[in-house]
């Protein structure tokens, strides 16, 4: 799934954007990016790959969102109505944010220098969190701040198929 994703990220990338096929291909990018995600999690588990599993979080919180954003501007309103689905990838980024950073601090206090990795991904997570949150409760004033988001989460998650 990893592969497929990859193929057809990097087609999108270079292709024409918002006519059908990008639509299209941007589907099955998300669900196999997605399914690659979740296999990571899994693999992340058995392994006891921690590097893995933040990857697979990651996946699924850009992807997520990323697919989420062009959603609910479809919906057509200046301020955006998060469903229950949104609302789980962000609270789930925030918690992952959170122990992230704490536990990367752990590991650096302990002269890990995997910390550093993990502080950096937890940050980064709740910046996301932070944009996810302005946007949904209608602070976000920019035009296009969607689809910036948009291009991103999904160049973001495209990123992740590499690893």
């Amino acid at each position: 799934m990893g592969t497929l994703s990859l193929l057809i990220g990097t087609y999108i990338l270079t292709a024409k954007k918002g006519d059908k096929i990008h639509k299209k291909l941007g589907s099955i990018f998300s669900y196999s990016m997605l399914v690659a995600a979740f296999l990571a999690l899994i693999l992340s588990s058995i392994h006891q790959n921690t590097f893995l599993f933040i990857v697979g979080i990651f996946s699924i919180y850009l992807i997520g969102t990323g697919t989420r954003y062009i959603s609910l501007k479809l919906q057509g309103n200046s301020a955006a109505k998060p469903k229950l689905l949104d609302w789980f990838l962000t609270i789930s980024m925030l918690i992952a944010g959170i122990l992230f950073t704490y536990k990367g601090l752990l590991s650096v206090y302990n002269s890990n220098n995997f910390g550093i990795v993990l502080i950096t991904f937890g940050l980064i997570g709740l910046s996301g969190v932070w944009q996810d949150i302005r946007y949904y409760k209608g602070l976000e004033k920019s035009k296009m701040h969607w689809l910036r988001i948009h291009i991103g989460r999904m160049t973001g998650g495209y990123i992740a198929a590499f690893s």
